[in-house]
C-alpha cells in the first residue's frame, strides 16, 4: 500500500522537519510483510538519499546518518543541535535512536 499526500510550502516551525521550507509530497510506504520489511525500507531510504528527500524521523530510518541529516537540513541541523545543548544539556530526552542518528555518545542519565 502507498499513501500520497501533499503539503504547501511555509512549514518552518521545526528545524529538521521533513517538509520545512518547501512544498512537499509525502509518500507513506507500508509493508504488509512482517518478514523482510527491513530490506524494503532500506531500499526506499537509499532512493530518498539519492533524490534529496527528507525522511520523517518518526518512521523507519535505520540507514540514516548524521551526515545524511547534514546534507538534508544544512544549517538547520546545526541550529537544532546547538539549541538541544542549551535546553537539554544533560540529554534527558536522548535515547539510543537519537544518539545513533546524531552521532553522540550515550547520555548519562
Amino acid at each position: 500500500m502507498i499513501e500520497v499526500r501533499f503539503t504547501p510550502e511555509g512549514h518552518d516551525r521545526t528545524f529538521i522537519g521533513a517538509g520545512r521550507d518547501r512544498r512537499s509530497t509525502w509518500i507513506d510506504l507500508v509493508s504488509v510483510d512482517s518478514q523482510g520489511f527491513e530490506e524494503y525500507y532500506a531500499a526506499a531510504m537509499e532512493l530518498m538519499k539519492e533524490i534529496g528527500a527528507r525522511p520523517h524521523l518518526g518512521k523507519y530510518c535505520e540507514g540514516l546518518t548524521k551526515a545524511d541529516l547534514e546534507r538534508a537540513h544544512g544549517k538547520n541541523l546545526s541550529r537544532f543541535l546547538a539549541l538541544s545543548e542549551v535546553y537539554d544539556p544533560q540529554r534527558k530526552f536522548a535515547n539510543a535512536f537519537t544518539e545513533r542518528l546524531l552521532d553522540r555518545p550515550p547520555s548519562r542519565s
